[in-house]
């Protein structure tokens, strides 16, 4: 579980450099690509249980 939200938290750091070097456009993008992983390790922390 903490491992998971280690991940997470990552991912958005990593998410929040790229967004300043890139465009809005790219931001775009990469708000739905990270919807999408925030969604799949949810169902995977759901099936872990």
């Amino acid at each position: 579980m903490l491992k998971h939200r280690h991940q997470i938290l990552q991912f958005h750091q990593q998410l929040r450099r790229l967004t300043e070097r890139r465009s809005h456009l790219h931001f775009h993008h990469l708000l739905v690509l990270e919807i999408l992983f925030l969604l799949s390790t949810v169902r995977q922390m759901f099936l872990n249980r």
